[in-house]
């Protein structure tokens, strides 16, 4: 039975979110890069399995996050399906999981996924995870060169904004193209009269939107609709007002 060499001492260590514990790497704008690693102890696994295919369902219920960034330090629980081709000399596996995390305001969840190099030498693994309570309308996309390599450092940017567009089907009717984009900032989900808007930067027709339009997220943080605002609706001065 094949199953994933990240284990140690019966705990396995996912690696995910990187090897180098407590350190920032840089800063950009709108974004930082974060390291750290994550533990997960196993608890149950179940396996099914024909002449083609085998799936293992793994549930970790204990996991552990250490990662240079606050936000995304805490405990949480990772459900995974290994799925794996049988071959007549070996197995060709790939793997995709749920991990939810809970961090000091907020809880973070999201996919994360792996591919099994041909020689069995790497496991490539990426995911993106999406704040909720205190961190809604941040996310934190992440690589890691091999989850089979304890050393190697993932890459990850934590920003605020939502995942990146290949990560979600857009909603583009086929046929449908921008032929004058500009990034404006819309509203992520409706939004009734006296309360907060949740912004997001979407590319949107020029011709359809006003001068006055905002561009910049940060123009729009901390203030409360004037009006009911429908999600995917431009956002101009006109329809906000300070929050108090």
């Amino acid at each position: 039975m094949r199953t994933l060499r990240l284990s140690l001492a019966g705990t396995v260590i996912l690696a995910l979110l990187g090897g180098v514990g407590g350190v920032v790497l840089a800063q950009a704008e709108g974004g930082t890069y974060v390291t750290g690693d994550l533990q997960c102890i196993e608890g149950s696994r179940t396996v099914q399995e024909d002449d083609a295919v085998e799936l293992h369902l793994i549930h970790y219920p204990e996991c552990t996050a250490a990662m240079s960034d606050p936000r995304l330090s805490g405990t949480g629980v990772y459900g995974m399906q290994q799925f794996c081709l049988k071959e007549e000399a070996d197995h060709v596996c790939m793997g995709r999981g749920t991990l939810e995390l809970t961090g000091p305001d907020g809880t973070w969840v999201g996919n994360l996924g792996w591919v099994e190099a041909p020689d069995r030498t790497k496991l490539p693994g990426w995911g993106v995870l999406e704040g909720t309570e205190a961190y809604e309308g941040w996310t934190f996309w992440f690589h890691h060169p091999d989850l089979l390599d304890l050393s190697a450092v993932t890459s990850g940017i934590l920003y605020e904004g939502p995942p990146p567009p290949w990560g979600y089907a857009l909603p583009l009717t086929p046929g449908e193209a921008i032929t004058d984009p500009i990034e404006a900032v819309v509203a992520r989900q409706d939004a009734v009269a006296g309360y907060m808007v949740v912004p997001v930067l979407r590319l949107v027709s020029a011709a359809e939107v006003g001068p006055d339009v905002f561009t910049d997220l940060r123009e729009v943080k901390g203030r409360k609709a004037a009006v009911d605002i429908a999600a995917g609706t431009p956002i101009t001065p006109d329809l906000l007002e300070p929050a108090e």
